[in-house]
């Protein structure tokens, strides 16, 4: 199940699909739990995080832990732009820790990235997260939904 913990995002790509801006609000812990109780009634058992850019929502650890605490098994989607930052890498880096997180992705194209470069040279920095995976391959088929301008 995903679950969208924030419609707030630095990148503002053109092909957004959740029209994220710098601005976007954030999901609220209250509305994170209801949707759990949405996803138990469901049976859902694997949580999608995703957003925006989830580490700017400032509770996304706590919902983590909330996850992890109810045995269900969530990955972390992000733009990676939280390794800048040394508070949220702080933040990946408990999350990372929780044992049923199964992975976090970034996702990086030259295309549609514009900070693609500027993380293809701290690559290494991701390296010591055994569970974040960066894909860089390129996007087929996209198209710009005039989105996050």
């Amino acid at each position: 199940m995903l679950i969208q913990v924030t419609n707030r995002c630095q990148m503002q790509c053109p092909h957004c699909l959740q029209d994220s801006t710098p601005y976007g609000g954030h999901m609220e812990f209250k509305t994170f739990m209801n949707a759990l109780k949405f996803g138990y009634s469901t049976c859902a058992h694997i949580y999608n995080i995703s957003g925006g850019e989830p580490t700017e929502n400032p509770e996304l650890l706590r919902m983590c832990k909330v996850l992890n605490e109810r045995s269900l098994y969530f990955i972390l989607e992000s733009n990676g732009m939280w390794i800048k930052d040394k508070e949220k890498t702080e933040i990946v880096e408990e999350i990372h820790s929780l044992p049923l997180c199964f992975g976090i992705q970034v996702y990086s194209d030259r295309t549609y990235y514009k900070e693609h470069q500027w993380l293809m040279n701290h690559i290494t920095d991701f390296q010591k997260f055994n569970k974040v995976t960066v894909i860089t391959s390129p996007i087929k088929n996209m198209q710009d939904l005039g989105r996050a301008r």
